[in-house]
């Protein structure tokens, strides 16, 4: 409750007062408070219009050890970025550090104790397909036409900063926040409380690249945006466990087809 709630009520502070969301780095441009719900809402409608039986794999008989390491390194990282500022390479070492060869130690840990995770079980592996379609569609609808970052850039470059933009932020952050994240705290607390937490961790780090230096406003503004995406992905996680979703839908938000075309 209070982890929605801190979400619902940015977006509140943003639709009373009239401000505009700042949705990217790249850009001083704002959207409308609305602009993020809209196809969170889509999708999770088309979700649940459609029946699915996706239960996770058991988990250890006490996840907290990791469940709290990893927090850890969730709240280290948005906070390190803030401080030290996101310039390269802090961006790079605290990303790769904090986000993958710390939770690598711990898992690797974990194993010797004989407190391995499994992977989930998945029959229904397209099934998340509907909401992916009804997210983007809504999404890409309603994306805003700007210039491209890649303009000028040879093809072949591009492609090579597409996917190495694509490992370090969409398949990196789903990995860490959704998969070892949410799962572990959904093991400790049960499943919206795990969702809260890792949306919440999750839009945290986006302060350091899209804030003003008015901490209290730039928190707001990442739980209107961030935060409301990182509930939908966290319910798409909860509800299907494949990543694959996840790693679309992220990767549009990187990659703009919209910003693309653009250029």
């Amino acid at each position: 409750m209070v982890g929605v709630g801190a979400i619902v009520g940015s977006t509140l502070v943003l639709a009373v007062t009239g401000r505009g969301l700042r949705y990217t780095a790249d850009s001083m441009d704002t959207i409308s408070w609305w602009q993020p719900w809209a196809p969170a809402v889509a999708g999770l409608l088309a979700s649940l219009a459609f029946p699915v039986d996706a239960r996770g794999p058991a988990a250890p008989s006490n996840p907290l050890p990791q469940a709290w390491a990893l927090l850890t390194c969730g709240v280290a990282f948005a906070s390190a970025l803030i401080v030290l500022g996101p310039a390269e390479p802090n961006y790079t070492v605290l990303k790769l550090g904090l986000l993958l060869a710390v939770p690598v130690v711990v898992f690797a840990v974990a194993r010797r104790r004989g407190a391995a995770w499994p992977d989930p079980t998945v029959e229904a592996r397209w099934s998340p397909a509907p909401a992916v379609i009804a997210y983007l569609a809504v999404y890409l609808s309603l994306a805003e036409e700007r210039d491209s970052f890649l303009a000028g850039v040879p093809v072949a470059d591009s492609a090579v900063l597409l996917l190495a933009g694509f490992a370090m932020n969409a398949l990196l952050e789903e990995v860490f926040y959704r998969r070892w994240l949410l799962t572990r705290w959904r093991a400790a607390l049960g499943p919206w409380p795990a969702v809260a937490i890792s949306a919440i961790v999750w839009a945290a780090w986006h302060i350091a690249i899209q804030g003003s230096g008015n901490l209290a406003g730039d928190a707001v503004n990442v739980l209107a945006n961030q935060g409301v995406s990182g509930l939908f992905l966290g319910f798409l996680w909860l509800r299907y466990r494949v990543m694959w979703p996840l790693l679309v839908i992220h990767g549009v938000w990187n990659a703009n087809p919209v910003q693309l075309l653009a250029g």
